[in-house]
């Protein structure tokens, strides 16, 4: 054609390339085979730069904001489990609805078909949609041409799991407030045009329901034998029974009243008070177990036309199929009972063709499957419904006895709808039909055995070995994200930590060096392994320039954190299974360890030690944390970071603050890392290396006044490595017990440390757990808001500015940690709004 019309080269002008891109739905990948090919005809483009420096303001006010959250999903075996999975988000939804609207108005193409939306109204809609294992949360401007079109959806969220209502809350949550705002939002048009904004919700029944806190779209209750008494309706207060009513049935004339927001809130605050949160109780409360998402009212709240033409041709499609399958039967039915049984036909004729070939246990065999088949769909329906509800009450729940029958209500669903099922097939005379004898069988014979079969099957596989069970739903592997991330060095830099054997140790905190000055008595402890790893000056230069690079492709925290109570709740029951040791019950304690019981080590579980009457002494008759629950806790780590960061005053606000490993607390250190000390960690085996085992008294009096500079604090000393490390920590608290000193000794409980080494090795982190990370773990118990500081594994930070490995000494850790890879694991907390992480100076 441009050889037609004389023409040998066109240029196309800026901008078009963009607006093919986006109108094609094109990726850049895409964009330059198509530039490639338009080249070869004699069509020139701008340049790809050219592109992006055009897209670059028009993106700017979308900035997009990737992140790990902790989702539930199902593993292999379909279990119910807990993951770092992937979302992304926009920054400010509000911004691009705006945005939105402007650029359509500014184009014109903003409409109020014909008089179907007010003049002076701008309607948004919200909806929600899951697919291709990715739920997706978009909105679209009502007032365009083609409101439902692809190119008017905007997606602002999405994240790589199921719609389920505690994935939902955390993933979600954080738009409640924009979305309130957008209610009755004014609005001035570039043409001067006042107007103000109604926001529409819309999304799959299921869905909505969840948004609206009903406990389920199917209104199945847990222990209701009659599920009519439920109310599944998110409009009306109407019970199952009664959506099922004939016309002339006197009890269409009842009045049935309206669900509101107001009403809902109200039942929810009393599901929780006079219910306990337990979902067995729901019907009680018109089947609301969980507060509105979303301040949208119900009279703005719409299905969408395709989901219900959807929904009634499937419906339609299988009543079809079902019709012929019954027709099927019946011909066949028709034939073995009827023509069969005719004086005048040969059977023996008859069952000798091929295809006729084993139809008497055919016919029954199909009939059983049909049963099954018809069981089998309405029980897994249940089972969704009700594993979704059970696994939300089970993280909402502070109640030991409701989780527990929660569980008790799984089994007999269980036992009742589905074993009975098995045993009724098994038991039923007509399955012999599965050999029968002296013939085999046909193919459509097998396909319906084993269609029946493993369909039962999986409807048992998924509560097996008590997979229903609430307290298998958490802790779950957390998603690794790949080894060779980009900002993790292959010389690892890790933090200390408590020993794991006799023979490793750490003391982090032991001397107060520097990198060209160390104390006089350096030589006396210079044998013990933690001082293999004092770097020298030309060590810790190369040490800084590695880490220098590392750190510039070290992602940033998200700069506004927001405390998600949803997931913290959801990390703090994952870090401890046994609910023994919930509500700050972690501690070894005359109550959980009698006189006689045997105490096995933190790693392997061999025995360690037998308890006598004076070991029991040195435990707390109960934990001082077991009544105790703090708003805020500051951890704090030992990290050079702190140095110059003036971050003492922020670290004092909180109500507990923990330190790491005796840390010291000098002057010139506490506008730094503040005054205030609740609780100290010390390792056993300073007693020996640092105070001479405690022989002489003044390796005593040394022991008690470093102990001194922390007040009446908890003394955390990790004893059941090993015996060596026992005897160190009962000694220790012997001589505290016995002194003046103020502070109190604690011991975690061996399954406390078990469990949360075990909750950390799923999520990835292969090498022991530091101490800080322990700290982390135990906080989370006691406190609402866990805040950091002084966690940060790297000798530079992101001014390019050169720090020690701890803000008292550049003293390098032993190689059994993997300080880089914790960093990321809270790193991702952080982002998620669990705890919050500074990394950086303090205003």
């Amino acid at each position: 054609m441009l050889k037609k019309v004389k023409l040998d080269r066109v240029q196309i002008p800026d901008g078009h390339l963009l607006s093919a891109k986006a109108d094609l739905n094109l990726t850049y990948h895409q964009t330059r085979g198509l530039k490639r090919w338009l080249k070869d005809q004699g069509v020139a483009m701008k340049s790809e730069k050219t592109t992006r420096r055009i897209a670059n303001p028009l993106l700017q006010p979308h900035a997009v904001t990737g992140e790990l959250l902790p989702l539930t999903t199902k593993d292999n075996e379909g279990c119910r489990t807990v993951k770092l999975l992937p979302s992304a988000a926009v920054q400010s939804m509000a911004v691009t609805v705006e945005d939105n609207i402007m650029r359509n108005a500014e184009a014109g193409n903003l409409t109020w078909h014909q008089g179907l939306i007010p003049q002076d109204e701008l309607w948004i809609k919200i909806l929600g949609d899951h697919g291709g294992g990715t739920f997706k949360m978009a909105f679209q401007i009502l007032n365009v041409g083609n409101p439902n079109s692809k190119t008017n959806t905007v997606v602002f969220s999405l994240f790589s799991a199921k719609d389920t209502r505690e994935n939902l809350r955390t993933a979600t949550s954080r738009f409640a407030t924009e979305i309130g705002e957008l209610r009755g939002k004014q609005w001035r048009l570039p043409d001067g045009c006042e107007m103000h904004s109604h926001v529409f919700a819309a999304g799959d029944y299921a869905q909505l329901s969840m948004w609206y806190g009903i406990s389920g779209a199917a209104g199945h209750e847990l222990n209701a034998d009659d599920d009519t008494e439920t109310y599944p309706c998110l409009y009306f207060e109407v019970r199952k029974e009664c959506l099922n009513l004939e016309a002339d049935d006197d009890d269409m004339f009842l009045v049935i009243p309206n669900r509101s927001l107001d009403r809902m809130s109200i039942q929810h605050r009393n599901f929780m008070q006079n219910g306990r949160g337990n979902v067995k109780y729901a019907k009680h409360f018109k089947n609301v177990i969980a507060p509105a998402m979303f301040n949208i009212p119900l009279n703005q709240v719409c299905i969408p036309g395709l989901h219900l033409s959807l929904g009634i041709f499937h419906k339609l499609y299988s009543m079809m199929e079902k019709a012929l399958n019954d027709l099927d039967r019946t011909i066949a039915s028709h034939l073995v009972r009827d023509v069969l049984q005719d004086e005048d036909v040969d059977e023996a004729e008859v069952l000798h063709r091929h295809h006729l070939h084993g139809l008497t246990p055919y016919v029954e065999a199909v009939e059983e499957a049909g049963l099954i088949v018809d069981r089998v769909e309405n029980i897994t329906a249940e089972i969704n419904s009700l594993e979704n509800d059970l696994a939300w009450a089970f993280l909402q729940s502070d109640d030991a006895e409701d989780v527990i029958d929660l569980k008790e209500e799984a089994e007999r669903f269980r036992t009742t709808h589905i074993f009975v099922q098995l045993r009724r097939l098994s038991d039923d005379s007509s399955a012999s039909y599965l050999i029968p004898h002296g013939k085999k069988m046909n193919k459509r014979q097998c396909f319906l055995v084993l269609l029946s079969v493993v369909l039962v099957w999986l409807v048992i596989a998924m509560f097996r070995s008590g997979h229903a069970s609430p307290t298998d739903i958490l802790p779950g592997r957390l998603l690794k994200i790949g080894a060779k991330t980009s900002w993790i060095s292959n010389k690892k830099v890790n933090d200390g930590d408590i020993g794991t054997q006799d023979n490793v140790t750490n003391g982090s905190m032991e001397l107060n060096m520097t990198p060209v000055e160390m104390k006089k008595d350096v030589q006396k402890r210079k044998k013990h392994p933690y001082y293999k790893y004092v770097p020298n000056e030309a060590d810790a230069r190369e040490k800084f320039l590695t880490d220098q690079k590392v750190v510039q492709s070290v992602p940033t925290e998200v700069p506004e954190w927001v405390y998600n109570k949803t997931a913290g709740d959801l990390f703090r029951k994952g870090l401890i299974h046994d609910v023994d040791l919930q509500n700050g019950n972690f501690l070894t304690t005359q109550e959980n360890t009698p006189v006689n019981s045997t105490i096995t080590r933190y790693t392997g579980g061999a025995p360690l030690l037998k308890v006598s009457t004076d070991v029991f002494k040195s435990f707390p008759k109960e934990s001082p944390f077991k009544s105790s629950y703090f708003n805020t806790c500051s951890v704090v780590g030992n990290g050079g970071i702190l140095k110059e960061s003036g971050c003492g005053k922020e670290i004092d606000a909180s109500e507990f603050i923990i330190r790491c490993n005796m840390a010291p607390m000098d002057d010139n250190y506490l506008e730094d890392i503040g005054k205030k000390t609740s609780l100290i960690t010390f390792n056993a085996d300073m007693i020996s290396y640092r105070y001479d085992s405690l022989k002489k008294p003044g390796s005593v009096e040394a022991f008690l006044r470093d102990l001194s500079a922390y007040g009446d604090s908890y003394l955390w000393i990790p004893a059941f490595f090993s015996k060596s490390y026992a005897n160190w920590a009962l000694l220790s608290e012997r001589v505290i017990r016995e002194s003046d000193a103020t502070a109190e000794v604690i011991f975690p409980h061996v399954d406390f440390i078990k469990s949360v080494h075990s909750y950390w090795r799923r999520q990835g982190l292969k090498a022991a757990s530091t101490t800080g990370l322990l700290l982390v773990s135990a906080a989370a118990q006691i406190c609402e808001e866990v805040h950091l500081y002084g966690f940060w594994p790297f000798h530079s930070d992101r001014n390019n500015k050169r720090l020690t490995e701890h803000y008292f000494d550049n003293a390098l850790p032993g190689k059994k940690h993997d300080v880089p890879e914790e960093f990321r694991q809270l790193q991702s907390l952080h982002n998620a709004g669990i705890i919050r992480l500074t990394a950086n100076a303090c205003q």
